[in-house]
């Protein structure tokens, strides 16, 4: 098979598992054509990707979420396991969750789509996507945790101030699939709306920026990328250092498989020398 082919294959593949992914998390939507609601609380386990937990159609909690709400001091008692589960998540798939598992990377790819000219990245990109662990170390834990210690029940700041998932679905697509007009105007004067508006608009002429400067998720998965089960490898003793695979990319690599890389497979049709390859998929 031509290489065109498979990159064409496994682009439909990708987006097939994005979309199952962001159906499945958000299961309980198909509540009223079953009469049954998935019975998988938040308190139980968390999705591996970005996926709002106060979203009334949600199967299981957000690590970001849940994350911010231990450190306030308002979710302490299952913290461990959420946090375990989001280490083994890492170990097993790295980032390739960003890639092919979490809706919000999903959204931002059929955004992305519009027939708009996108940013290019570049060393000023590339500096952006520091910004995420600054976020980290600022909204997730430094104010959940100083204000849970100051009041006895913190703010979770990331969720209340940058995370566009909780606007989106636990507030303005629910209620504009009820067609709720009084509830819609609500929503549209909910203090993040413009804040969301902008972000979405981004994204059609930014390539995955929440997930390149934003997203927590993305910084730590990354960090497991190297020694992920599965993801993208590089075989250096084939490799010839062209870096054809750091230009294809749209994220901010560095190399095929570094702390940036979303797995998405995108890259391996772009070495002419098949150094690129899926880890346990040669």
């Amino acid at each position: 098979m031509e290489r065109g082919n498979v990159s064409m294959t496994l682009h439909i593949r990708r987006h097939l598992i994005q979309t199952c992914a962001a159906i499945l998390y958000n299961a309980n939507a198909f509540t009223p054509l079953t009469e049954k609601a998935v019975d998988f609380p938040y308190t139980h386990a968390c999705v591996p990707g970005l996926n709002c937990q106060y979203c009334r159609y949600t199967i299981a909690g957000c690590p970001l979420g849940v994350t911010q709400q231990a450190l306030s001091g308002t979710f302490s008692a299952v913290a461990w396991q959420f946090w375990g589960l989001l280490v083994l998540f890492g170990l097993l798939f790295g980032r390739m969750i960003c890639g092919w598992a979490c809706p919000m990377g999903w959204l931002q790819e059929l955004l992305a789509k519009a027939p708009f000219p996108k940013l290019k990245k570049s060393r000023i990109t590339r500096a952006l996507s520091y910004v995420k662990y600054i976020i980290t170390a600022l909204f997730v834990l430094a104010i959940p945790l100083y204000t849970g210690l100051v009041t006895g029940r913190g703010i979770t700041a990331f969720c209340a101030w940058i995370c566009p998932g909780n606007f989106l679905e636990a507030l303005f697509i629910p209620t504009l699939l009820q067609g709720n007009g009084d509830n819609l105007s609500i929503a549209v004067q909910n203090s993040k709306f413009f804040w969301v508006v902008g972000l979405l608009a981004a994204m059609m002429w930014i390539y995955r920026p929440f997930c390149r400067f934003l997203c927590l998720l993305g910084a730590l998965y990354g960090l497991f990328n190297r020694f992920s089960v599965f993801g993208i490898t590089v075989d250096k003793e084939t490799c010839v250092s062209c870096s054809a695979c750091v230009r294809s990319c749209k994220m901010d690599v560095c190399a095929a498989g570094d702390k940036e890389c979303i797995s998405c497979g995108e890259c391996i049709s772009q070495c002419a020398v098949k150094a690129i390859h899926f880890k346990r998929f040669r």
